[in-house]
């Protein structure tokens, strides 16, 4: 069927020789993006020390006799130190260092999610509810249940002494007696968690058995404790009536003040805040965060959880500053997409259809950080999403020309006033090059509205964009311009077949909109197209679509090709032969290596059949049979001086102890992994090959 071994394997391709593009490099510029990132996250890292200048005070000045002073300078060198402030710079991460914080982050972040839902749900728990049932009294009940007949005033003051009474009686009974959630913090050196080891009064309540001890023993962390007075709460009718909706705000961010407010609904309407065990406040959700002084504790997301699971993030009511502060400590500052990303974790635990009192909670929690106040310090000013200091403008960025003041702040009590501009006045201003790359370019005569300084490495009499159209040697920097200032890119039409290339012989695509009128870019990892336009005598153009950068150089990356319109289904047709021929001479190659595995499986058979052509049947079945329940375990384990190749007695070795005898079988089945052909014949060579012969 097949023919010989060495025609089978060798399936003759017919080489297309193809014109080999000119490698298209470029340097990246010190304007980046991501360098302004990493430079002014560099500036935020630096630190100041306190100086006691206490010690700097002289002593008063005495009005005796005078006295003999003596002078040691080394002593005075080391007072004077003090008075300078000391900047430790933190070493600043990489971007692979970033980027896999950020993966840390987003895992513990989720871990967190489902904690506080496993939380949620064992507050449903009947044997908990049983437990708290007595914790209550009938007045307080009645207290937290309201009758219809009283006036909304009336209603809402009972509901209030209520809720008082039930925290004053739960802040009795319930003690703290373990260490909840805290802050995790980054090591700066990995040796510092070789030694470590958790806490020895650590948070004990790991699952529903213990959270149901928990419950009848009236003690725990904070975490629990506060979790279990939402059960309280959130089930306050349980002796009288079922509520129509009960809610619990969870905060799961690392701390260990209160991971939780039960909060209460009248109607699903208002959400209620309580703490009993820390702040013991009642309607106050801006008294939940905590100090900014505290490093083991940090309010960066609150959850809201309701009791059928669906959660909702409502960070926004419980943070005093979620603009200024608490937002650059989330998810969404921290990468390019991190809005995106957040919205689909909790797309998890939303629901499918939002209701109306879904669609009035997110208005009120929009009108709460509309109504959040400009911000005082200004540090607090950088990435705000709403104002704007000049000082803050990254290198790329500048504001409009009728760009009006939005207010005024100092740094200091004596620092001159600074303007405060609106965020949506400021505007990305970017080079021509960077223009082009985005598929624009700049209008003609534009005055561009900044120049950039030139870079620190840029060797003299380079070229520079003067900003005009040409090129200046030795300009003084490089020129920005806004979007209004552009247009869309066009490039030269494709015209008789041909395609307009650049000096490297290739076409820029860097977007979809840069394929020249008549042209058609068909995209390709590998160099298919390339091959099929040049096998079809068609002109081409390899397609630039990038620049993959390696510090500051980048190299050019070609994907697929760019031809006229009309030869586009031939060039794909021939893609498709291609293929095709691909795909067969891979089912080729996979057909031959099974060939030479059944004929090597084959050979080795015919081998054992004549190793085993003077062996009776009994024998063999015998033999067979043990080789079995050796295989299985269940032989016998002991030497029993039968050989493991063929079955026949060999001789351990003779009496001058000499090495055993080589056994021939095995050493035959080594051999039918080399080229031998069907004809093989064994030879007697009149020693039987080390077996006994009759």
């Amino acid at each position: 069927m097949f023919g010989g071994e060495d025609d089978d394997e060798d399936v003759q391709f017919e080489d297309v020789i193809i014109p080999v593009p000119t490698v298209q490099t470029v340097y990246r510029d010190s304007d980046d993006e991501d360098d302004d990132e990493e430079d002014e996250e560099n500036e935020e890292d630096i630190q100041f020390e306190d100086v006691d200048f206490g010690a700097l005070q002289s002593v008063s000045e005495s009005h005796g006799e005078p006295k003999k002073l003596t002078l040691n300078l080394s002593a005075h060198t080391d007072v004077t130190a003090l008075t300078r402030k000391v900047t430790v710079r933190r070493k600043p991460i990489t971007k692979e260092e970033k980027e896999r914080r950020v993966s840390i982050h987003r895992t513990h972040l989720l871990c967190l999610i489902l904690h506080s839902a496993l939380r949620n749900r064992w507050c449903d728990d009947e044997d908990v509810h049983k437990s708290l049932r007595p914790l209550l009294t009938n007045k307080v009940i009645n207290q937290l249940t309201p009758g219809a007949h009283l006036p909304q005033f009336g209603q809402t003051e009972s509901l209030k002494t209520g809720l008082q009474q039930a925290g004053a009686i739960f802040r009795a009974k319930f003690q703290i007696t373990e260490r909840g959630l805290r802050r995790a913090l980054w090591a700066e050196d990995p040796k510092h968690l070789i030694d470590y080891e958790l806490p020895s009064n650590a948070d004990s309540c790991m699952d529903r058995s213990d959270f149901r001890k928990a419950a009848k023993k009236m003690q725990g962390s904070r975490d629990v404790g506060a979790q279990l007075y939402s059960v309280a709460v959130r089930h306050r009718r349980s002796g009288v009536a079922k509520t129509k909706t009960a809610r619990c705000d969870l905060i799961q961010h690392d701390h260990d003040r209160t991971s939780e407010r039960g909060g209460a609904q009248k109607d699903s309407r208002i959400a209620i805040s309580l703490d009993p065990l820390v702040t013991g406040s009642i309607w106050k959700p801006k008294s939940f965060e905590p100090p900014a002084t505290d490093k083991e504790n940090a309010m960066s997301y609150v959850i809201a959880f309701e009791t059928d699971g669906t959660a909702k993030d409502v960070t926004r009511r419980y943070a005093k500053a979620y603009a200024a502060k608490t937002r650059r400590l989330r998810i969404e500052t921290a990468t390019e997409r991190g809005d995106d990303w957040w919205r689909q974790a909790l797309k998890l635990f939303g629901r499918r259809w939002p209701t109306d009192l879904d669609e009035i909670e997110d208005v009120e929690l929009a009108a709460i950080e509309e109504r959040e106040s400009m911000p005082r310090n200004v540090a607090d000013f950088k990435d705000h999403p709403v104002f704007a200091l000049k000082r803050h403008l990254r290198r790329s960025e500048v504001l409009v020309s009728e760009a009006q003041p939005a207010g005024s702040v100092a740094a200091g009590s004596k620092a001159p006033l600074e303007m405060v501009y609106r965020r949506k006045d400021v505007r990305v201003a970017r080079s021509r090059d960077k223009w082009h790359r985005l598929g624009r370019e700049v209008k003609p005569l534009e005055v561009p509205v900044k120049f950039l300084p030139r870079r620190p490495n840029a060797r003299p009499g380079d070229f520079v964009d003067d900003g005009y159209g040409g090129d200046e040697r030795d300009a003084a920097g490089t020129p920005m311009f806004t979007d209004d200032q552009t247009e869309p890119y066009r490039a030269p039409p494709v015209i008789d077949g041909r395609v307009p290339k650049n000096k490297f012989g290739n076409i820029e695509v860097f977007v979809a909109s840069m394929v020249p009128e008549g042209g058609v870019h068909i995209g390709d990892e590998f160099d298919t197209a390339a091959r099929a336009s040049h096998m079809l005598g068609i002109d081409y153009a390899p397609a630039l679509t990038g620049f993959q950068f390696k510090g500051k150089h980048g190299t050019a990356v070609l994907n697929g090709v760019v031809v006229a319109r009309e030869f586009e289904d031939a060039v794909r047709a021939v893609m498709d032969g291609l293929g095709d021929m691909e795909a067969q001479a891979e089912q080729s190659k996979r057909a031959l290596r099974a060939i030479k595995t059944w004929k090597r499986f084959l050979m080795g058979l015919r081998i054992r059949e004549r190793i085993w052509a003077g062996v009776d049947s009994a024998e063999r079945a015998e033999e067979g049979k043990q080789l079995v329940e050796e295989a299985e375990g269940k032989g016998s384990t002991e030497d029993d001086g039968v050989a493991a190749g063929g079955g026949f007695m060999v001789d351990s070795g003779n009496e001058d102890g000499d090495e055993p005898v080589r056994d021939d079988a095995q050493a035959l089945l080594e051999e039918a992994a080399s080229d031998i052909t069907e004809e093989y014949e064994m030879e007697d060579d009149g020693g039987g090959g080390g077996f006994l012969l009759d």
